[in-house]
């Protein structure tokens, strides 16, 4: 007599719940970044939070956060703000990979190397993103809008680290309240 899948117990300690919930959050940061796309102080070109999601999640939980989940967010974004099917997708799987390069590093760095880090990263997105552009039209985009929110994302890097940084602390302490 053979044992079937659901004659065995559970398996609690799969990461797969983990993933889903890390991917779900990430999303909901993309509509967050829409939300704030409707202010005139960024018109139109939000800062990209989605960004530093992904490279908090790459240094304090890595493969927490999959390129699966990544690419899905780009695509989400890419959908939601009606650009070009590619672009971030591509910037934001490059900079996760950059990142999870990087995070060995990172983990004891201290918050001004991570900043710098930060920026160099969001230099590369903006880059990725005009060069997927230029080979597609053979043509330059606006830059001032690329820029503005290149700049504003690297600027709102601190707030958006602490915001994160205090979720995954009040998450941990509220896992450690429930285990003990």
């Amino acid at each position: 007599m053979s044992i079937g899948p659901l004659d065995k117990p559970a398996d609690l300690q799969s990461v797969l719940p983990i993933q889903v919930l890390c991917a779900l959050g990430g999303l909901f940061i993309v509509f967050v970044e829409g939300a704030l796309a409707h202010w005139s102080i960024f018109h139109s070109s939000a800062p990209l939070i989605t960004l530093c999601y992904i490279y908090f999640m790459q240094i304090a939980y890595p493969f927490r956060l999959s390129l699966l989940a990544v690419l899905l967010m780009g695509l989400f974004s890419e959908i939601m703000f009606y650009h070009m099917l590619g672009t971030s997708c591509t910037a934001f799987i490059a900079a996760a990979l950059v990142t999870q390069w990087r995070a060995v590093v990172l983990r004891d760095a201290d918050f001004i190397e991570l900043w710098a880090n930060f920026s160099l990263i969001a230099i590369l997105t903006g880059a990725i993103k005009l060069a997927v552009y230029f080979i597609s039209y053979f043509s330059m985009p606006d830059l001032s809008s690329l820029l503005q929110q290149t700049g504003m994302t690297a600027l709102l890097f601190p707030v958006c680290y602490v915001v994160l940084v205090s979720i995954s602390s009040m998450l941990t302490k509220l896992s450690a309240f429930q285990a003990g």
